[in-house]
């Protein structure tokens, strides 16, 4: 299923699972689902967000007015998805399929929301007065207009897509967190003048990028704590101040911080990166 979706409805999905962390819940739910779509914000979902009168301050505030706080979950900790938010993601495909479109992007997560009545996304959308049937005409109307096309566009292969923008603020922290998408569909990078990210990474590609050697050069002692069905994503917004430079210095701070592992360098020819699980 993950590889129809698009580049935005991906990023939609890492912000839901970093949402999660931050309000300490152990699965993604669909209210986190919203805060995703709201960061994005972006081309056609961001037209039906202005119709509605929506501002990301104000979900904001009425998802956290229905959330229990707990601590706040490690990035590197697995957050899986609860049963209603696979029903809900279930329902976007079937509404891209309705639709016929190949593709399944942020405007279909937003229809699934909705068909998921009883969930709290879907019970905040319907008290601004949001309903399916409107938002499913808004979309066809908004897709109908010619002049609108090439800024909704948005390619569903990640070998085809544009790079886009990360709503994180401008800072050097790297956000790390455990992938939503499955092994199978293979890693990638994405990077622009201010932003980088990886997704779907193994820890060894994280280390490969970040100490900028073959991937073949780094090797992992205690395999087993790390193997090949654990993946992340990782994305930066850099300040317009700074250059790309810096990106694999902080990377290598934050895959030892926040992935608890010790990287060195062995002196070999060519050198070998070891890491190893504290």
């Amino acid at each position: 299923m993950f590889e129809r979706y698009t580049e935005r409805a991906r990023r939609v999905l890492f912000f839901g699972r970093y949402e999660a962390s931050q309000l300490g819940s152990l699965s993604i739910e669909t209210e986190h689902l919203l805060l995703g779509l709201m960061r994005e914000g972006k081309g056609l979902i961001g037209r039906i967000f202005a119709r509605a009168h929506l501002s990301p301050e104000n979900i904001r505030r009425e998802v956290e007015g229905r959330t229990v706080f707990h601590e706040k979950v490690s990035t590197s900790v697995e957050i899986p998805f609860s049963a209603e938010m696979k029903r809900t993601l279930g329902y976007a495909a079937e509404e891209a399929d309705r639709l016929l479109h190949n593709y399944i992007g942020t405007e279909h997560l937003l229809l699934g929301i909705l068909r998921e009545e009883r969930s709290v996304a879907a019970s905040i959308l319907m008290d601004k007065g949001m309903r399916l049937h409107t938002v499913r005409e808004d979309i066809v109307q908004l897709l109908n207009d010619k002049s609108n096309l090439e800024t909704f566009h948005e390619p569903c292969s990640h070998r085809e897509r544009r790079p886009g923008t990360p709503r994180f603020l401008p800072s050097r922290t790297v956000h790390i967190a455990y992938s939503v998408w499955p092994p199978a569909h293979g890693a990638w990078i994405e990077a622009q003048e201010s932003t980088w990210g990886a997704y779907n990474s193994t820890l060894q590609q994280l280390v490969a990028h970040a100490w900028e050697v073959d991937i073949s050069r780094v090797r992992l002692d205690s395999p087993r704590e790390h193997d090949e069905s654990m993946r992340y994503d990782f994305m930066i917004a850099l300040p317009k101040t700074d250059s790309q430079s810096v990106i694999p210095e902080l990377l290598r701070d934050a895959i030892q911080q926040q992935l608890e592992v010790d990287v060195t360098r062995e002196d070999t020819d060519p050198p070998t990166i070891v890491i190893k699980p504290r």
